[in-house]
């Protein structure tokens, strides 16, 4: 059987001891597991162009898993925050200066996870306690839809991103991501292919620039026809080749004429140039 997902009330429950913190009490979290918490740290990572700005961790509030693109951040900071009394204070993290400037062979990082996330339960009107019973790192799968309940087509795996072995991704771990992406793409692009043959309705239902037009542009597919725009009103399909060629062109990509008044009116204009320029 599953375990439920997230704890749904702890945002709730954390917002209710940060508000009335002085009359409910919360023991402090033990010393050998706040050094689990801060040591055991989970990292996430991105090699693909699409952002996901708020995904729901529960009582740790919303994580945004950066697009991987020039200025994204490829490291956190972890800054020291006083102790109080031994009690348990949440990390606070900062980017550092390590920037992308090559999204196609570099990488963009998520926030860090604890390695055990702390779930604050209330108790009573005066009293709350933690509750630790899952680690960072399936909180982190659960992020990227990952594990039991979740539908392996949509895991966000697919577009390139993945929780990392360690602080740094690894060559291994870059390369079967980009991999991943890689596959989900090219299925978005074979996907706008078939709309737009399938005729201009069905390319406006189907073929979205913010997510197909961008998936070809990063496989450096630039010759689909689809890239010019979502509407294929006013061009024409090659019956040679299948290509699609502005409404007016004479011949498409390969040479193939498409419109006989067009290559009449082009073969005459070219025969007048090279007449005035006395060529023929």
């Amino acid at each position: 059987m599953a375990r439920p997902k997230m704890w749904p009330d702890g945002k709730k429950a954390l917002d209710e001891v940060r508000e009335n913190g002085r009359q409910r009490q919360i023991e402090p979290i033990a010393e050998p597991i706040q050094e689990m918490i801060k040591r055991d740290t989970v990292h996430v990572f991105n090699v693909g162009p699409f952002a996901y700005p708020k995904l729901n961790a529960g009582s740790l509030g919303l994580f945004a898993i950066p697009a991987c693109q020039v200025g994204a951040p490829m490291s956190w900071e972890r800054l020291s925050m006083p102790s109080r009394n031994g009690q348990y204070v949440p990390d606070h993290w900062e980017e550092t200066e390590e920037r992308v400037t090559d999204p196609h062979s570099q990488y963009a990082a998520m926030r860090p996870l604890p390695g055990i996330p702390p779930e604050p339960l209330i108790m009573d009107e005066k009293t709350a306690m933690w509750s630790i019973k899952d680690t960072g790192r399936y909180l982190a799968n659960e992020l990227l839809g990952v594990g039991i309940g979740h539908a392996p087509h949509d895991s966000l795996v697919r577009r390139g991103c993945f929780v990392a072995e360690g602080k740094k991704p690894t060559a291994e771990e870059l390369q079967k991501a980009r991999m991943e992406l890689s596959k989900w793409m090219q299925e978005q692009v074979r996907e706008a292919d078939l709309a737009w043959s399938q005729g201009p309705i069905r390319a406006e239902m189907v073929i979205r620039p913010e997510v197909h037009h961008v998936c070809a542009e990063w496989l450096n597919l630039t010759d689909r026809d689809w890239l010019r725009g979502t509407k294929p009103e006013g061009r024409v399909k090659c019956q040679m080749c299948g290509l699609m060629a502005d409404e007016g062109i004479a011949t498409c990509a390969n040479g193939h004429i498409v419109n006989a008044e067009a290559y009449k009116a082009a073969v005459q204009q070219q025969e007048a140039i090279r007449k005035s320029l006395g060529m023929n």
